[in-house]
């Protein structure tokens, strides 16, 4: 990079962040071999995914070791400004249309703006307060001269439904994101004429085939309560040599989703179930997600089976992979389990009377596998989940955190012994495989890491060259444990490192210690577990000739990318459904007092984190007669009136000021000043606090302002019937 300075022009695909700035990606053509950074002055309109031109506006060398530097012209940081938009990508939003002049305009949802934008085009099947999903063709220019209109520009695409009904804000989520929630017909008509059940003749034509009969052991699946799509079934036993014998036995999607058919394309494209506040949208039609492919109690099903013989230190002395039939024995929720072996319910225990011991025994396996994978390095964070309970209309009434027990871990711990054997079995038989990598941190990402650390009173070891093994991690989360921080050093830690993704090359996973990781557990909801199990069945049925070993091996890299692009997708698709929800929930709160926890500092405000998992933004322009230092090194804001300084992991009482639904965006304010200057009187009844302080405002409302109507009091949804991710 020693050509690279201030002045130093380039392209690349820029990604905005919804607070205004942005990172561009640079061509590889460029030599920058890091993300740049675009102040929100700098992006100059450009819109996450377009292609711009763009110069280096700052250039920053490595710093100073003591008194020397380091040789060398590398740089560590570059920031850039947007000089021209030479490729506008299609930018697909939602939001609620309103009338203004006679003419329609639409207020996006999540798209930082100010101004109007206008719908142009056939609007003809368009009313106000419609929900629509949307095209920007251009953004408003609120600086724009006499003679150029300032608004922007919009295309409808499609018409959800009108505001307020039930499940049109998630389904508007749904459509802007490009999520297929409907099945084409030849899909559907596909799946109708797999059976319901299996038929004994077809068990023993399988069977005589090769297929193992394991219609004997006791299997046992273990999910949530509201699970329908179950994938994986477990069993354990000791044998002659006091060793474990694990069975994890996994439904065999690839027997009905044959390759190039209606539904192999379908959920190829579809890549992944998505798991939203209010619904599930599955990878594959119900009839083989809830039927034909999924491990119901008592019901013969194909399975592909990984029996692994496990020492009492946890490793795996032998393993097989192989076809079979099962029959599932009975089934037990993460909350019964925990009930059972832990509170010893009389209950459940006399329910699960013939099973008891095998669940124990696995509880006993579960640790020693943890213990061993601790030992190697790997890292468990303490990041919990959010939770949202809905009502039966929609409306969010409960949020709050994910409870994990020892009986989540159980299963988890199955899998991953599962999938890690089944990576590394074919990564040394060399054939044409998808595996799940995570790639270590880079050192910028770690130093910047290393430094919040430091303010918090909390260490990362690293090498010289700034490097940190996932032991170094794995002792931070140790000493972490049960402080008030550990949430927001967990967080921290995850923003530091690399998102794992598929490829067709081996990398390990970092935060696994793993050397060999793949996803072969759920097939039923992930692709890639898919294609796995397809490439398995052929290796068993030795079909893997040299020409199906090439078209594999070409077919792998782009796959491998479409499928870690439509996890992203879901993923975004799954955070904005909550995020909605959250805020939602929050707006009945508006007025109330919370203390929370620090989890950012930025040049605009401080973020905080409450124990219900909602995160707002107190902004420091809504902190009035005071005015505050953000220091961007130690990420600290100083107070010029009290002298305090405000970090990440500080507690702190805030007050709910303002909730943006749509924008999916809560407002905090310190609870003294705002109480004083706006003249709120604090409510404990949450209706009265609803009016004190309209909800749908940005920023903080003033005193005697009429609430506007509120958009969110007549939603309806189904119940959400899904399942917590396993890794």
């Amino acid at each position: 990079m020693s050509e690279i300075r201030s002045g130093f022009r380039f392209r690349g695909v820029i990604r905005v962040n919804p607070k205004g700035f942005g990172f561009i990606t640079p061509e590889k053509e460029s030599g920058l071999s890091q993300d740049v950074y675009v102040a929100p002055e700098d992006v100059k309109g450009a819109l996450s995914g377009d292609t711009v031109f763009a110069e280096i506006t700052r250039y920053i060398k490595e710093r100073p070791y003591g008194n020397k530097r380091h040789s060398g012209e590398k740089a560590e940081k570059c920031e850039a400004r947007v000089l021209k938009i030479e490729e506008k990508a299609a930018h697909i939003y939602s939001g609620v249309v309103y009338e203004k002049k006679n003419m329609l305009f639409v207020e996006a949802n999540g798209l930082r703006y100010s101004g109007n934008i206008r719908l142009s085009g056939d609007t003809t099947a368009v009313e106000p307060n419609d929900i629509i999903v949307f095209e920007l063709k251009k953004l408003p220019d609120t600086g724009a001269s006499r003679g150029i209109d300032p608004d922007g520009e919009a295309r409808v695409l499609q018409v959800i439904g009108k505001d307020g009904e039930a499940g049109a804000d998630i389904s508007a989520i749904v459509a802007a994101r490009g999520i297929r929630s409907e099945f084409p017909y030849e899909v559907i008509n596909e799946s109708e004429s797999l059976p319901s059940e299996l038929s004994e003749e077809e068990i023993q034509a399988e069977i005589k085939r090769g297929r193992r009969d394991l219609r004997n052991l006791r299997i046992v699946t273990i999910d949530s309560a509201e699970t329908k799509d179950v994938d994986d079934g477990v069993s354990v036993e000791l044998n002659e040599k006091g060793n474990y014998v694990l069975g994890v036995h996994i439904a065999d999607v690839t027997h009905y989703v044959k390759e190039n058919s209606a539904l192999d394309k379908e959920a190829q494209l579809r890549g992944t179930s998505v798991y939203l506040a209010d619904r599930v949208i599955p990878m594959l039609p119900r009839k083989l997600s809830n039927g034909i492919c999924s491990l119901n109690v008592g019901v013969d099903r194909f399975a592909l089976s990984v029996m692994m013989e496990i020492n009492g230190e946890g490793t795996v002395l032998s393993h097989e992979i192989f076809e079979s039939v099962i029959r599932v024995q009975y089934k037990i929720t993460y909350e019964q389990l925990y009930k059972l072996l832990d509170e010893g319910d009389p209950d459940l225990k006399a329910k699960y009377k013939p099973y008891v011991r095998d669940l124990g025994m696995m509880r006993i396996l579960a640790g020693i596998l943890r213990r061993n994978r601790t030992a190697g390095g790997s890292i468990d964070f303490y990041f919990p989940e959010t939770r949202v309970k809905l009502d039966g209309e929609g409306r969010a009434i409960e949020v709050g955190e994910y409870t994990l027990t020892f009986a989540n871990n159980i299963i988890e711990e199955f899998m991953l012994i599962c999938n890690q054997t089944v990576a590394e079995t074919y990564y040394w038989q060399n054939v044409p495989f998808m595996y799940r990598v995570h790639e270590p941190p880079s050192n910028d990402r770690t130093e910047e890491f290393s430094r919040i650390l430091q303010n918090l009173g909390f260490r990362l070891k690293t090498n010289k060259s700034g490097e940190a093994t996932p032991k170094d991690y794995q002792n931070l989360m140790f000493e972490a444990e049960g402080h008030p921080f550990s949430a927001v050093i967990s967080l921290l830690a995850l923003r530091s490192m690399s998102k794992a993704a598929y490829m067709g090359e081996n990398r390990g996973h970092f935060g696994l210690a793993f050397d060999f990781y793949t996803h072969f557990t759920s097939p039923i909801r992930r692709y890639p577990d898919l294609f796995i199990h397809r490439v398995i069945k052929y290796i068993i049925a030795k079909k893997l000739d040299n020409e199906k070993e090439k078209e594999l091996r070409e077919l792998i890299p782009d796959l491998a990318k479409a499928c870690s692009s439509a996890e992203r997708n879901a993923e975004e698709a799954e955070r904005e459904s909550t995020d909605l929800k959250v805020t939602e929930y929050m707006s009945n709160y508006i007025g109330e007092i919370f203390k929370g926890v620090v989890s950012g500092v930025t040049s605009f405000g401080i973020f905080v984190r409450l124990p219900n998992s909602a995160e707002g933004l107190m902004r420091y322009e809504n902190i009035p007669n005071d005015y505050f230092e953000y220091n961007p090194d130690r990420l600290q804001a100083k107070s010029q009136m009290t002298g305090k300084t405000i970090k990440i992991g500080d507690e702190m009482e805030v007050l709910v000021a303002a909730c943006d639904v749509p924008m999916r965006k809560i407002e905090f304010a310190p609870v003294d000043n705002f109480t004083k200057k706006h003249g709120v009187r604090l409510k404990t009844s949450v209706v009265e606090s609803r009016d004190a302080i309209p909800g749908r405002v940005r920023n903080a409302a003033k005193k005697g302002s009429k609430p506007p109507r509120n958009r969110y009091e007549r939603r309806k949804s189904s119940k959400r019937s899904g399942k917590r991710s396993k890794k």
